[in-house]
């Protein structure tokens, strides 16, 4: 144990730290809302999937150091758990009480492995039209928030608080983060890259990440588990 915090402290091993950080917000969570806990834990595993993705990040976005070198790594199995999850009870929290959940695996996985192969193939088509990797994430994320609020009224509210707690959340992290890190982790993203600019104390890109995930993440898992949010009078 005392071996495994000397290395998420260590200076060149900061990607490891912003992931444990993630930990008091999932613990809370599983907390406060124990209904959820199962489509918490899927949010989290299904983000999983994009880990090796990172691999289209480095140097053109930043640059993490990770355990063993390499484009992706455990940190990145990490951090795409951790950031399902949270982003999870931020779009949940203020409306957990109205959610109706009928889950079940088999149909969650058919609808949700459909949305994810499909949002892989166009990430890697318009990287291979020569778009950045981060903008091209962005982008989808982007479209796929919109759809989602025009087409699905009913998570519309999952889609606000997520859009407002999230970004609130990442923002206090990210600063938690610098303070812990004497500003050090700024470093990862000295690439050059317009995303990767700085503001307000926050890169561009992560800003940006955290309202585009937080409106759109969370509408693909409840349209896979066929969640429906009841109105504020309904109690069936």
């Amino acid at each position: 144990m005392d071996r495994l915090i000397e290395i998420i402290l260590a200076e060149e091993h900061l990607y490891l730290l912003g992931c444990a950080l993630f930990v008091p917000a999932i613990v809370a969570g599983y907390l406060a809302v124990p209904g959820s806990r199962r489509l918490a834990t899927l949010a989290g595993l299904g983000v999983i999937p994009a880990a090796p993705f990172a691999s289209f990040l480095q140097e053109t976005y930043w640059s993490p150091v990770r355990i063993g070198g390499g484009t992706w790594g455990v940190e990145d199995v990490l951090f795409s758990f951790a950031s399902g999850v949270t982003v999870w009870w931020a779009a949940i929290l203020p409306i957990a009480r109205r959610l109706r959940v009928d889950l079940r695996l088999a149909s969650f996985l058919k609808r949700y492995l459909a949305i994810i192969s499909a949002i892989i193939v166009v990430f890697l088509a318009l990287v291979a039209a020569g778009i950045d990797a981060m903008t091209a994430l962005l982008a989808i994320q982007l479209v796929i928030a919109i759809a989602f609020f025009a087409l699905v009224p009913d998570y519309r509210a999952m889609q606000i608080s997520g859009l407002i707690l999230f970004p609130a959340f990442y923002a206090v992290y990210f600063a938690v983060l610098v303070v812990l890190t004497s500003g050090a982790v700024y470093a990862t993203w000295q690439t050059g890259a317009l995303l990767a600019v700085d503001i307000f104390g926050l890169p561009i890109g992560e800003a940006l990440y955290a309202l585009t995930f937080a409106a759109s993440y969370p509408t693909i898992v409840a349209f896979s588990a066929g969640v429906r949010v009841a109105g504020r009078g309904d109690r069936s």
